[in-house]
């Protein structure tokens, strides 16, 4: 069994091309692969994103959560909620199945990282929290709201922990 060192969670629906893009552009821009584990959730009624996240990585570093249709962004929450809780490395990362890749060596920011909450930037309003499990378990859940980013920031700063 590999230990991994962070579970990058992807919740995907209707974009199979994009989901499939976005987890060879995480993996392919993190220094160390053996280290990731993507956890993707999508839709059971979403045969083109599920045999995108099947065909993704053969090597068993891509799991796949199958649930009933959502909402869509008023549920993403409750996506990234329920893969955080399936995963057990100790750093979650938040994406989404069209952000493209992370910059160069982000598993090795985690790696060395002091604090309990990094946002990866990727450009102009978009950032992506990579977030301790341990911060996870205290609040009980990455975020009771859509904009889960903004919420994880508040949220770790409130805990007085730098983010």
């Amino acid at each position: 069994m590999v230990n991994r060192l962070v579970s990058v969670l992807i919740p995907s629906r209707g974009r199979p091309a994009e989901l499939r893009r976005t987890i060879q552009a995480v993996l392919d821009s993190a220094l160390d692969r053996q280290r990731v584990e993507i956890t993707v959730r999508v839709d059971g009624d979403d045969g083109a994103s599920l045999a995108a996240a099947r065909g993704a990585r053969p090597d068993g570093s891509v799991f796949i959560v199958v649930g009933p249709r959502g909402r869509g962004k008023p549920d993403t929450h409750l996506y990234y909620n329920r893969l955080a809780e399936v995963t057990a490395a100790p750093w979650i990362l938040v994406w989404e199945d069209d952000a493209g890749a992370p910059p160069r060596a982000w598993d090795e920011l985690l790696a060395s990282a002091s604090r309990s909450l990094l946002l990866l930037h990727l450009g102009p309003g978009m950032r992506h929290p990579a977030v301790r499990r341990e911060v996870f378990t205290r609040l009980r859940g990455l975020s009771p709201d859509p904009e889960v980013g903004a919420w994880l920031d508040q949220a770790v700063r409130a805990m007085g922990r730098p983010s």
